[in-house]
């Protein structure tokens, strides 16, 4: 008879698993199962870990008003309770390596640090505005996913934020990525993703600028007398600026849309996981689109260079595209992601590229259809993610985050996220750090595919992972 191996590229994960610091982690969840503990009684724990909060997650609500749970198990309510234990762990007390998974990820705008003044958000509350509330109260959000051992995506982290986030997850058990970028303004905020190193193994990172990515077109310089003339209008242009003041242009000025995209700094982060438990492999990308609703070509041409770069990196494993994607479910950018396929006659369709050549030669081709977590579970995208009275502007709230899913992976259940008539806004305030929401999902996972040659034994080297 032969005995059951873990397939090849994977170990168990070390004996200091962190039980003590997950223990208090999950105090504030009376959910949280400890039991697979129990499985390793000879484990050697990390120094325990002071627990931010001794009460209930102030955003752990009651059962959500998006509709029942797709599973069969009972609806995921919110941070709290859909993070309240961790199937995966349990599996891992079994040592199962042939039964699927299940892996939670979640998604959350964090709001800068630096982008979170009293005069930016005149409707809130200047107390619940100030960094070091906030910080505090972020900490104690991310509780509920790390107790639960998610993946976890974030934005808008500034560097400010930076070594207190480092520090959080580190003495949890939990790997971070991030890649700052931005500016003194923002903080030079960027994306994070972080991932728990007793559950998953790192296969494949990485950290890039997309517009890196792409062959961009460009206009012809001018040559000769017009090129000579052009030179010359360009160096009176900057004396004149010099001598009166240089006056910065509108952030709403209309730019040409493929040199307005290619300039954009925004970071991307890519992992590919191994699950110590059963083998299987999962892409995580996150990714923060540039704020430019006032240009929807740029937006186009960004949403799509993602997608791609994303599905490139991803190939035929499953992949998860999580992120402020800054676009509304009505918007061309999120029915093309969700197609595959760009209307090339739709308005947001950027014109033709400098040189004078069809946008069709430039934009990033070809997609594969992806799905999204939260249509797939309730039939809709949720009611809002982001919550916000800026300046002198009106009261914006709309559904700017998403998860979007390869077409295989198999969506179990969502966090459930209030109406916008159950909740009063704008944030942030008291129990919100942020202007977003934490969205989430919980996906099941089967194990890799095993092949076993002809007359060899399945704990030879000659034993293969299928995938």
């Amino acid at each position: 008879m032969l005995s059951p191996v873990r397939p090849p590229g994977f170990v168990l994960p070390p004996v200091n698993i962190c039980r003590r610091s997950f223990q208090t982690a999950a105090a504030s969840f009376p959910q949280w199962k400890s039991s697979p503990w129990r499985s390793f009684p000879n484990l050697r724990a990390f120094p325990r870990v002071p627990s931010l909060s001794t009460t209930p997650n102030p955003q752990k609500g009651g059962p959500g008003n998006n509709g029942p749970s797709k599973g069969n198990g009972s609806p995921d309510f919110g941070e709290g309770e859909l993070f309240a234990s961790s199937p995966e762990l349990e599996q891992l007390a079994m040592k199962s390596s042939d039964a699927p998974i299940l892996t939670r990820i979640v998604s959350y705008n964090v709001l800068s640090s630096s982008l979170a003044g009293a005069s930016h958000f005149p409707n809130c509350d200047p107390e619940n505005l100030k960094a070091s509330a906030r910080l505090k109260r972020l900490l104690i959000k991310l509780e509920g996913p790390v107790a639960s051992r998610s993946i976890i995506c974030l934005q808008e982290v500034s560097l400010a934020w930076s070594g207190p986030l480092h520090t959080f997850f580190a003495t949890r058990g939990f790997h971070l990525m991030l890649a700052s970028h931005g500016s003194y303004f923002n903080g030079y905020m960027g994306e994070g993703l972080a991932f728990p190193l007793d559950l998953y193994e790192a296969v494949d990172l990485h950290i890039e600028r997309l517009t890196d990515f792409m062959n961009w077109p460009q206009a012809p310089k001018p040559v000769g007398v017009a090129g000579l003339l052009s030179e010359i209008r360009t160096r009176i242009v900057k004396a004149m600026q010099a001598l009166v003041g240089f006056s910065k242009p509108s952030r709403y000025a209309k730019r040409e849309p493929w040199a307005h995209a290619r300039g954009r700094h925004n970071r991307f982060i890519f992992a590919r996981l191994r699950s110590r438990t059963n083998g299987a492999k999962i892409c995580v990308g996150t990714y923060h689109m540039p704020c430019i609703f006032w240009s929807p070509s740029v937006m186009l041409i960004h949403c799509a260079l993602v997608v791609s770069r994303f599905q490139k990196l991803c190939g035929d494993d499953y992949g998860v595209l999580a992120g402020d994607f800054n676009i509304k479910p009505t918007d061309e950018s999120y029915a093309m992601i969700l197609r595959g396929t760009v209307d090339e006659t739709h308005e947001d369709y950027p014109p033709r590229a400098p040189d004078g050549s069809p946008a069709s030669s430039w934009f990033p081709k070809p997609l594969a259809p992806m799905k999204s977590a939260y249509r797939e579970v309730l039939g809709d995208e949720p009611d809002f993610t982001n919550y916000a009275k800026v300046e002198n502007q009106p009261v914006f709230i709309e559904t700017l985050d998403y998860m979007f899913c390869t077409k295989d992976v198999d969506v179990v259940d969502v966090i459930r996220l209030a109406k916008r008539e159950a909740v009063q806004g704008p944030y942030p305030d008291a129990t919100e750090p942020s202007d977003h929401v934490m969205i989430g999902a919980t996906l099941r996972l089967p194990a890799p595919s095993r092949v076993v040659r002809k007359g060899v034994s399945v704990g030879s080297s000659a034993y293969q992972d299928g995938t």
